[in-house]
C-alpha cells in the first residue's frame, strides 16, 4: 500500500489525493494498490481503494509506516515535516512537496513535486513505483539520513556550539 502522511490543515490535499487515485496510471503490478491516508483531512478524500484514517494511535501508525511500500508527504504545510521525518525513519521511498522546509528535512532522500500539482505528482508516483532500483536507493538514503538526524546528535551539536 501507499501511505499518504501529513496535511492535517491542508484543505486542498483531499482533492489532490482523490485525483491521484482516479487519474494515476500505476505501473504493472501496482494497479490495485491500496492508498492509506493518515491525516485529519483523510475523510475528505474519496476513492475506491482508499483507507482513510483521521487519527491513528501510535502503535497503528508505527505499523502502517512499517508495512508501506512508499510514502507521499504532499502538503506544503508544517504537519508534513514530522510526517516526512517518520517516513524517512521507516526507510520509505518518499514523494514530497517541493518546499525549502521539506528539502531541508529530506535532502536527496525524496522525489519532490510542486505542491498540489496532480499531473506532476501522478507522473512521479508512476516513475517511483515502476523503478525498483530507485525505490531501494531512496529507502537506503532515507534510513541513513534519519540516523544522522537523531535528537541525541542534534543536542550534542547544540551543546558543542554553546561551549565554543
Amino acid at each position: 500500500y501507499l501511505l499518504f502522511l501529513g496535511g492535517d490543515d491542508d484543505h486542498l490535499l483531499p482533492r489532490l489525493l482523490s485525483g491521484l487515485m482516479e487519474h494515476s496510471r500505476l505501473p504493472r503490478g501496482w494497479e490495485d494498490a491500496t492508498f492509506v491516508s493518515v491525516s485529519r483531512q483523510a475523510g475528505n478524500a474519496h476513492g475506491p481503494r482508499l483507507l482513510a484514517i483521521e487519527d491513528a494511535p501510535q502503535p497503528v501508525y508505527a505499523s502502517l509506516l512499517g508495512g508501506a511500500s512508499a510514502a507521499l508527504c504532499l502538503s506544503p504545510g508544517e504537519s508534513s515535516l514530522a510526517a516526512l521525518r517518520h517516513a524517512l525513519s521507516a526507510g520509505l521511498p518518499t514523494i514530497a512537496a517541493d518546499t525549502p522546509a521539506l528539502r531541508a528535512v529530506a535532502g536527496d532522500c525524496a522525489i519532490y513535486v510542486a505542491p498540489h500539482e496532480l499531473t506532476e505528482t501522478s507522473s512521479a508516483l508512476a516513475v517511483l513505483l515502476g523503478d525498483d532500483l530507485q525505490r531501494n536507493e531512496l529507502s537506503a538514503k532515507a534510513r541513513q539520513r534519519s540516523a544522522a538526524q537523531s535528537w541525541r546528535l542534534a543536542a550534542a551539536q547544540i551543546l558543542a556550539l554553546l561551549q565554543t
